[in-house]
Formats: C-alpha cells, sequence, structure tokens
C-alpha cells in the first residue's frame, strides 16, 4: 500500500514538473515572439528615429499594433511636421523591468541610432525581482539563487498572479467580499450571498441583479450595498460605488473591509486625500475582534498608496492605530524609520533610471521620461517626477492628464489603455519630443 502511495505521489510530482516546464516554455515563447518582432525592426536612414522603450505599458497589450501608443505617436509626429519624415520604434517588453531594459539599451542605442528615447520602465519591478540583488551588492550565495530564480518566467508569473489576488495595489479591483464573521450581527437575504458567488464569478450583470432584490427585500442589508458597490466597480460606474459603499458604513460604521472598498473607490476616481483618510478611518473605527486581519490587508494596501510626504503627515495618526495592535507594528515601521523602506524597490527604480539616463547621455541621446497614466503602478509617479526635475530631463505627466478622463474609455480591464488611451499618451510624448528635438530638427517649442 506504501508502495502505491509513493507511486502515486512520484507520478503527481512528475505531471506537475512538466505541467510547470511546458507553462515555462510557452512563456519563454511569448517572450521570443515579441523579440523576434524587435529583431525586424530597422531605422530608415530618412527618418528621424524616436525609440520608445519600456514594459507592457509601452507594448500596450490588448489593442491591434497600429493602436499602440507608439503607433499613434509617428502618426501624429508625422502630420504635425509633414516637412520631415519620423519614424518611431516600439521596444516594449511586456514585463520587462528596469535593470532588464538599462543593460539591453547600449546595443540598441548602436542598432537604432534614434534621435531621442522616450522611457517608461519600474511598474514590473514589483514583481520580477532579476536584477535587484545586484543592486543592493549582495553576492552571497542565496542571493545568487534568489536573482537566478527571479528569472524564471513561472515565478515571476506566480508573483505577479499573487498581488493581483491579494489585490496590494490600488489600481487593482478589490476581491469579492465575504459574509461577516460571526459577531457582527445584521439581516441579510440569501440573494446577498448568491449576488457575492456571481461576482467571485465575475458575471457582474447576475451579481448587480441579485444585490438589487436584497436591497428590495432587506434595504438595510449592508453586505448587500457592499456587493453593489464593487459591481459598479467592475462596470466603471464609480461614482454610483461610492454611495453604495457610504450606505454600507452607514449601516455597519465598524466593519474594516468597508472602508478599504470605499477607499479604492475614491483612489479609482481620483479623490486621493479622501482615500488616504478612508484608510485610516478603516484602521481607527473598525472592529479590532473581527477585523483583526482586514485590518492588516487596509494597513498594507494604505502603505503600498501613500507616497512618503503623506505617511509622514499620518505618522501619529498611524502610530496611535498600531500601537496596541501587534500585527500592525512591523508594517508601521516603514512610517517610523523610511529609510528602511525607501532602499528597496523604489531606490532601485530610481538607480535604474540614473543610470538609463546617463547611457543616453554618454550616447549623445536626449531622453524624454514619462510616469504611468492613472494611479498605476503605486506610489510611482511622484517619483518620476523627481528623478525628472533632478536630471533635468524633459517629463511627460501621463496621470495628471489622465485624472479627469472616464476611466471606462481609456483604461482596458488590466489597467492598460485602451486605443483612445493610447492616443493620448502618444499625444502628451508628442509635445516633449519636439521640444526636445528643436527647430533644427523639424520640431517646435511645446505649447
Amino acid at each position: 500500500m506504501r508502495e502505491g502511495l509513493a507511486q502515486r505521489v512520484l507520478v503527481f510530482g512528475m505531471g506537475l514538473s512538466l505541467a510547470v516546464l511546458g507553462l515555462e516554455v510557452m512563456l519563454r515563447a511569448v517572450g521570443l515572439a515579441q523579440r523576434l518582432t524587435q529583431a525586424s525592426l530597422r531605422p530608415s536612414s530618412a527618418s528621424c528615429v524616436v525609440l520608445c522603450v519600456g514594459d507592457s505599458y509601452t507594448a500596450c497589450p490588448g489593442v491591434p499594433r497600429e493602436q499602440t501608443y507608439p503607433a499613434h505617436l509617428e502618426r501624429q509626429l508625422n502630420a504635425d511636421q509633414p516637412r520631415r519624415r519620423f519614424q518611431v520604434l516600439n521596444l516594449g517588453l511586456n514585463g520587462q523591468n528596469s535593470t532588464s531594459l538599462k543593460s539591453e539599451l547600449p546595443a540598441n542605442l548602436k542598432k537604432f541610432r534614434p534621435e531621442v528615447v522616450v522611457l517608461l520602465t519600474g511598474g514590473a519591478n514589483a514583481w520580477d525581482f532579476s536584477g535587484y540583488r545586484s543592486f543592493k551588492k549582495n553576492t552571497s550565495i542565496g542571493a545568487q539563487v534568489a536573482d537566478w530564480m527571479g528569472r524564471i518566467r513561472v515565478v515571476k508569473l506566480a508573483r505577479l498572479v499573487d498581488i493581483e489576488f491579494r489585490g496590494d495595489r490600488p489600481s487593482l479591483q478589490p476581491r469579492p467580499a465575504t459574509p461577516p464573521p460571526p459577531g457582527r450581527r445584521f439581516q441579510s437575504s440569501p440573494d446577498t450571498w448568491t449576488g457575492h458567488q456571481a461576482l467571485a464569478r465575475m458575471d457582474y450583470l447576475e451579481a448587480e441583479r441579485h444585490f438589487r432584490l436584497a436591497l428590495a427585500a432587506i434595504p438595510d442589508d449592508p453586505e448587500a450595498w457592499d456587493g453593489l458597490s464593487m459591481t459598479c466597480i467592475e462596470t466603471a460606474r464609480h461614482d454610483e460605488g461610492i454611495r453604495a459603499s457610504l450606505e454600507a458604513l452607514r449601516l455597519a460604521p465598524t466593519a474594516t473591509k468597508y472602508y478599504d472598498h470605499l477607499a479604492r473607490l475614491y483612489s479609482m476616481t481620483h479623490q486621493r486625500q479622501k482615500a488616504l483618510d478612508c484608510y485610516v478611518s478603516g484602521l481607527e473605527r473598525g472592529d479590532d475582534r473581527l477585523d483583526a486581519e482586514e485590518k492588516v490587508r487596509v494597513m498594507q494596501h494604505l502603505l503600498s498608496y501613500a507616497d512618503k510626504t503623506e505617511l509622514a503627515r499620518m505618522a501619529d495618526r498611524l502610530q496611535a492605530v498600531a500601537a496596541p495592535r501587534p500585527a500592525l507594528q512591523p508594517l508601521l515601521a516603514r512610517v517610523q524609520n523610511p529609510a528602511t523602506e525607501r532602499p528597496r524597490i523604489q531606490d532601485w527604480i530610481v538607480h535604474d533610471l540614473e543610470k538609463t539616463v546617463e547611457i543616453c547621455r554618454s550616447a549623445g541621446v536626449p531622453v524624454v521620461l514619462m510616469n504611468y497614466p492613472g494611479d498605476h503602478p503605486s506610489g510611482l509617479s511622484a517619483l518620476y517626477e523627481q528623478v525628472a526635475r533632478r536630471l533635468s530631463v524633459p517629463f511627460v505627466d501621463n496621470k495628471r492628464s489622465f485624472d479627469p478622463l472616464p476611466e471606462a474609455e481609456y483604461f482596458l480591464p488590466d489597467g492598460h489603455c485602451t486605443e483612445k488611451g493610447n492616443a493620448q499618451v502618444a499625444s502628451n510624448v508628442k509635445k516633449r519630443v519636439l521640444e526636445v528635438l528643436g527647430p533644427a530638427q523639424g520640431g517646435h517649442p511645446a505649447p
């Protein structure tokens, strides 16, 4: 019997290994296809070459190639400057982090000889750690093994899936609500939980139908209101979602997760201060006995969303919240001692941005630096602007440009830009490219 069990375990292990190997081969094949496409690019001698480098926000998955932002940029530049031909080359790679981009840039500059480089990178550093140990100058065997593991596509995918599932980035949509824990009592209809099940299946029409049925039967059901608010998020009706979330909090003002959901709605509608206040209120007012895990999650979301200045401003409130709650105290170290937090992902990105600009300048190629549209990834928008100012690099503030725009028209569900969004990014970049080139290259001062 033990031999039979051992054989089954062995067969299962071999099958799992083959499945992981197959997934790794498939992921590498996708990356190879992107690189082969890039290898086929050739600069035109009669063109002013603009090189767009970055991750998936440059590659622009989810739209046809002719609707990516570099393709829009080429058309807009040529329409604006008919006396000179522009060629915009798209070297965006899905999932490429800042270190990988930096290491490949010298060869790309030599091959394509661009007049301008447009740079957007750093978003993938949250889950692709290859190069991070080198940045920290950690040469131990363990660090080398970790760096090697970071190059495995399946490992990168697992990290990305984990980030998406936990919702650690504010731009990600919140997970479906779960039934209230024992101890928090209020009356709910069976349609409420049927609605949450439909929400988990991403059947948003069915979920909304059940939540509305639940509210027709029991208007004071906070779980139904909360579920309705998340359905509104998924269907890009954020104002309606905010009203539903506020109603849920009116009925259950100590439910920590409701504050978390409302804060995310505020962040999605670019009401930053309200989002920050809502996160902190959830920590202050939430029920400790029932919501200990939710408080940890809210603190994680807050620390991911707020920038350094905002965290410093809220330090006293957060210290008061964490003092009687041991689970929150390790997280609060990021506020109490920012030096222990910054030399990680953000300083790694800053280091690579500075080196990338240095590489371009050494080759005599000017750089245009931009941030991500919307609030994705968290905490980087202000960082890019600071780097651009310090290095005197032209900066494109996509986030500010996108703030007043309707999200449903400009963003895909996964956070990347729609065709209309890519056209907007291109329009933003065009102004800075022409400013950098100046009249001698057919450009003109940006308005």
